[in-house]
């Protein structure tokens, strides 16, 4: 049953607006950010007089505050075991359908962290999650199992299945970072090579990077690589840069669609561009931007990517 109409009215108005800003090409990650906030308080919102025996927490780009326009709003609830919260967990998601909320979710418990560690992809999304509401002491006690799971040798195991499986990526999306028509999240040099890198450096360092600062993933990333010395301010910086072009371009193309698209073929490419450069020949101009951007990604997920193996494989 809906909480109020006028509840969802003001939500789908104040994201309707959201949208319109952006496809004017504001900051592409400051609109991430508000539009994950936004979606955060109206959880929050609909749950607040719920009993919740279970931790309910983003995840993906949701947990980034990355979410571009027709993202997946993905949740997971976190259990010490499902049995007995079958009923609670199923009344939540019904609110939420019932208030416009369309959220994507997966039902997890501790057995779960051991059960899925040779699965990198499941495994992965462990790594970021964010509480949105309920039990703090499942959610602390889960990110704690998590990170006791990570031995030497199943993070050694887990680096190899990352590189294995940006090798596969490449070979179906596009090897290279000047691809002509690319998709922005998986050819080399798109979004998910930076996410790579995120996941490597969690699963290297032990950290989470879901501080509760407003503020998006990637951001607080480029500061804790700085922080312990990974890279240079002026290589952070363009590093930076670049992932803000792309996730401008993912969030214009989901606008422009208007549905969840990834791949930047040359119609958007003539649509986008004049959104960057107001010049006769802005397809050449921003592409060339782009595929730098791409590049300067691409170069450095490499780049990590070698060192912590080295790290990993030569500890001193």
């Amino acid at each position: 049953m809906p909480v109020s109409i006028g509840t969802k009215k003001n939500f789908i108005r104040k994201r309707d607006l959201l949208f319109q800003e952006n496809s004017k090409n504001i900051d592409s990650l400051n609109f991430s950010m508000e539009y994950s906030l936004l979606v955060e308080d109206y959880i929050s919102l609909l749950t607040r007089n719920k009993k919740i025996n279970c931790a309910i927490a983003s995840a993906g780009s949701f947990s980034r505050r990355e979410l571009a326009p027709f993202s997946d709003i993905d949740l997971i609830f976190i259990t010490e075991t499902l049995t007995g919260n079958e009923k609670e967990i199923s009344d939540i998601l019904t609110l939420l359908w019932d208030n416009g909320m369309e959220v994507s979710h997966t039902i997890r418990d501790f057995d779960d962290i051991s059960k899925f560690i040779n699965d990198l992809h499941t495994f992965t999304q462990f790594f970021e999650t964010r509480l949105l509401q309920g039990s703090d002491k499942i959610y602390n006690k889960w990110n704690e199992l998590l990170l006791a799971s990570l031995t030497e040798t199943v993070q050694k195991n887990l680096l190899y299945d990352f590189i294995y499986d940006i090798d596969v990526r490449y070979a179906k999306y596009g090897t290279s970072p000047k691809t002509l028509e690319p998709n922005v999240k998986y050819s080399a040099g798109g979004l998910r090579d930076f996410q790579v890198i995120e996941w490597i450096y969690i699963l290297k360092n032990k950290e989470f990077l879901n501080k509760q600062n407003e503020k998006v993933q990637s951001e607080i990333f480029i500061e804790m690589l700085l922080q312990k010395k990974y890279s240079t301010p002026n290589e952070c910086r363009r590093l930076f840069n670049s992932y803000k072009i792309l996730m401008s371009v993912r969030n214009l193309l989901h606008l422009i669609s208007n549905q969840k698209n990834d791949r930047f073929e040359f119609a958007a490419q003539q649509k986008i561009s004049p959104l960057f450069y107001n010049k006769k020949d802005a397809i050449s101009l921003f592409m060339r931007d782009y595929f730098n951007a791409a590049n300067i990604i691409n170069r450095f997920t490499k780049s990590i990517v070698k060192k912590f193996l080295e790290e990993i494989e030569n500890p001193l």
